[in-house]
């Protein structure tokens, strides 16, 4: 109960200090719940305790060495670490336990966007079949090599698809392609529907050509990470 109380004041609230409470009180209530640890093991990692989040995720795995969301949420803690080649190590540990389990491929082509691997980074996202991550990603590689055109076409096709449950995607986008007053305009319209997507704002590198912005931390100050 505490931790879907922390889990609920940060992905539906979007208030990154209310959660903690309940969240570290579900940790201590329930060391031997692979999820309970699974989602604090996150929320720390979302809210920059890469330690606790390590700590966290350790356990887990080593209570269920066969579920394949413990590697995921591993990797997805190394990503936010920028830890990219070990991020990509977990994400292939969960993918031999269930090859057919979404987004695992998604977070492996961001792993290898952010090593700069364009070619790597494509050829995972054409695996991957969650639309929320294998069309930005795809729009970021299409304008790191140049083609804005192509890049333009993927985010219309996730705007079309998606319509506003995508706005954090869309800044994402904007962001890595250079047009940092679109993406605020996004990450804008984003905070004002409540999209969880804003969780991963502290440390999402998608987002670090926004970051020595004013505007990008009041935004931060919003949603009380700082």
């Amino acid at each position: 109960g505490f931790a879907a109380l922390g889990y609920a004041l940060f992905y539906g609230r979007l208030d990154a200090a209310a959660a903690r409470a309940p969240f570290e009180k579900g940790y201590q209530l329930a060391l031997s719940d692979v999820d309970v640890l699974g989602r604090y093991a996150v929320y720390c990692a979302r809210t920059g305790r890469f330690n606790d989040a390590e700590i966290a995720i350790n356990r887990a795995s080593a209570l269920d060495p066969l579920n394949p969301s413990m590697f995921k949420s591993a990797g997805n803690i190394k990503y936010a670490a920028k830890s990219y080649e070990e991020a990509i190590g977990f994400a292939r540990k969960a993918l031999a336990l269930n090859p057919k389990r979404s987004t695992l491929h998604g977070d492996i082509g961001n792993a290898h966007l952010m090593l700069g691997e364009l070619d790597k980074a494509q050829a995972e996202f054409d695996q991957e079949t969650n639309n929320l991550l294998a069309l930005p990603g795809s729009a970021i590689v299409a304008a790191k090599r140049g083609d804005l055109g192509k890049s333009e076409q993927l985010l219309t096709s996730l705007i079309e698809e998606f319509g506003d449950n995508a706005l954090y995607q869309q800044a994402q986008v904007y962001a890595q392609s250079g047009y940092p007053e679109k993406a605020f305009a996004a990450l804008d319209r984003a905070y004002a529907t409540a999209d969880s997507g804003l969780v991963y704002l502290l440390n999402d590198p998608f987002l670090d050509p926004l970051r020595s912005d004013a505007r990008y931390k009041n935004l931060l100050g919003q949603l009380h990470f700082v």
